[in-house]
């Protein structure tokens, strides 16, 4: 009993000193491991690594769109440089021609004329334009080098920034193409008419004794050309000068055609007017003719066949025009030669071959157009 109570002792005594020799280990392991394993012991210098990498992953962003905005303006510079050039050779080629013998040989031709104060009066970039433009574009390039130089504060180009950016490129781009499109023009101008014969005055002084409104109209059009097609060639644009010249004097000959022909319905229908009036006027003398009436006494004069109400008086209006004596010939000779008429009658034909027949074919013609009369004038009853 004895033995087993000494032998428990010493098991329990190693198992003692085994459990002081792990924990004795495991503190030593933790206090000589690198800090990496443990972030947690330090969290502020973790955080503050995080924050850095991503601050230098921006700043590497910034500066790559800062760089390609300066480079998109350096791009503008030239093409600056290049309207100055463009602005400078026309004050050096094209100005001189207002006062020079070539324009001179330019003013000869009506045509080139027109089209020469067409480009001459239109709108176009000035030294003044460029000035404001270097202006413009040297404060975004300043804002963009302060950006570079600065890189604690640099950011990305704003969206304004890039807008006048774009929008100084556009402008610029436009008054190149414009004054080369204008410039080409003259340059063929100048060569259509080398040699040719020279107006008695001064290209500058033939553009002011240009008529204005057609040149102004010339202008209009000619601008209107421009926009909608910048490549056209010279001799295309006068091409289309001569077709709207066409167009314009084929437009003022339908024009005075239609004046013309409205003018010649207005003398037809006064002639038509006054031939009414005149056949009215001789319908209504004969209305009134007393052989006329004598002759038509088989209607006009008083009895009773066929009256309104059966009253004595001329025969009725309403009963000739119910009855079809205006549209039926022989219904017309019948009232006229029947014994029940009690008014004076018309002898009746004696066969087909009667030359009667064509002088009451005649007469029923004029009845016709003396009954409205007759109506008008009272002298037949309702």
């Amino acid at each position: 009993m004895e033995k087993t109570v000494g032998r428990n002792r010493v098991v329990l005594i190693l198992v003692g000193i085994a459990a002081a020799l792990l924990v004795i280990v495991l503190i030593v392991r933790a206090f000589s491991a690198p800090a990496a394993e443990f972030p947690m012991g330090n969290p502020v210098a973790g955080e503050q690594s995080v924050v850095a990498h991503r601050q230098q992953e921006r700043l590497v962003v910034a500066t790559a769109a800062v760089q390609a905005a300066k480079q998109e303006a350096d791009r503008v510079v030239r093409d600056i440089d290049a309207l100055a050039r463009e602005v400078s050779l026309w004050k050096q080629k094209v100005e001189p021609l207002i006062v020079d013998s070539t324009g001179r040989r330019i003013a000869a031709n009506r045509q080139y004329t027109l089209a020469f104060a067409q480009l001459w009066e239109q709108k176009r970039a000035t030294p003044d334009d460029v000035r404001s433009y270097r202006d413009r574009l040297n404060t975004i390039v300043s804002h963009l080098e302060r950006a570079l130089s600065s890189p604690q504060g640099r950011a990305e180009p704003t969206d304004p920034l890039r807008d006048k950016l774009t929008a100084i490129r556009k402008e610029v781009d436009l008054d190149v193409k414009a004054y080369a499109v204008a410039r080409k023009t003259v340059d063929a101008m100048v060569a259509a008419v080398k040699g040719g014969a020279a107006a008695d005055c001064q290209l500058g002084e033939a553009l002011e004794r240009a008529d204005e409104d057609f040149l102004a109209e010339r202008l209009r059009e000619l601008a209107d050309e421009r926009e909608k097609s910048e490549r056209q060639t010279t001799q295309e644009l006068l091409e289309v000068q001569r077709r709207k010249d066409a167009e314009v004097r084929e437009a003022k000959k339908k024009q005075a055609e239609a004046i013309l022909e409205a003018e010649r319905k207005g003398i037809e229908t006064q002639t038509t007017i006054q031939v009414a009036t005149a056949e009215r006027e001789r319908l209504h003398a004969l209305a009134r003719d007393d052989a006329i009436q004598a002759k038509f006494a088989p209607f006009l004069a008083r009895g009773s066949f066929y009256t309104e109400r059966n009253e004595p008086g001329p025969m009725s209006a309403g009963i000739i025009a119910s009855t079809g004596v205006l549209k039926d010939f022989d219904r017309f000779v019948d009232y006229a030669t029947t014994v029940q008429n009690d008014r004076p009658k018309w002898s009746q034909p004696s066969g087909p071959d009667d030359p009667r027949w064509q002088r009451y074919r005649d007469d029923w013609e004029l009845f016709k157009d003396l009954v409205p009369i007759w109506i008008e004038l009272h002298m037949l009853n309702p």
